[in-house]
């Protein structure tokens, strides 16, 4: 019989489905948000990463593979791959750092910025299509939790 505290402490883990855990429920949000991403942005030939990555870059306008990498939150193996895609089209730039010639620095080229132009009113109708669930209110607190949860600032 399950106990009628609701202090997480006073509870059993046997009390709880799947559905209870935090970790679940982010895992089933980001299947179901990348899944409608990848639908707005495919024709374009990106990925929900490689759109993250080239975003990021735009607002950044410079970093080095491991600052990129940890600014998108992603593996430093899976930002190789995605970094060497996107060098491989063109769209993104390595540079040596000016002040430190062992450093590489990426930016978004010519043809990687008028692509995120392109697409990125795209990935905006893919969060819009994704949070439709929620009313407006709920949109906001759901963002601001979700930065609150990782850590986001709100200066970013």
């Amino acid at each position: 019989m399950p106990r009628t505290s609701t202090s997480p402490k006073a509870e059993h883990w046997t009390d709880h489905r799947l559905d209870d855990y935090v970790g679940h429920l982010l895992r089933r949000a980001h299947l179901i948000s990348s899944g409608v991403t990848a639908k707005y942005i495919r024709d374009v030939g990106l990925t929900p990463p490689q759109m993250a990555t080239l975003l990021k870059l735009r607002e950044v306008e410079r970093a080095s593979q491991n600052e990129l990498g940890r600014l998108v939150a992603m593996e430093r193996a899976n930002i190789h791959g995605i970094v060497s895609r996107l060098l491989t089209r063109g769209l993104i730039e390595a540079t040596t750092d000016a002040t430190d010639a062992r450093k590489t620095v990426l930016r978004l080229s010519g043809k990687g910025r008028k692509l995120v132009e392109t697409v990125e009113p795209l990935h905006w109708q893919a969060m819009v299509e994704t949070m439709s669930v929620l009313s407006g209110s709920e949109r906001g607190q759901f963002l601001r939790l979700l930065k609150k949860f990782c850590g986001i600032t709100p200066s970013g």
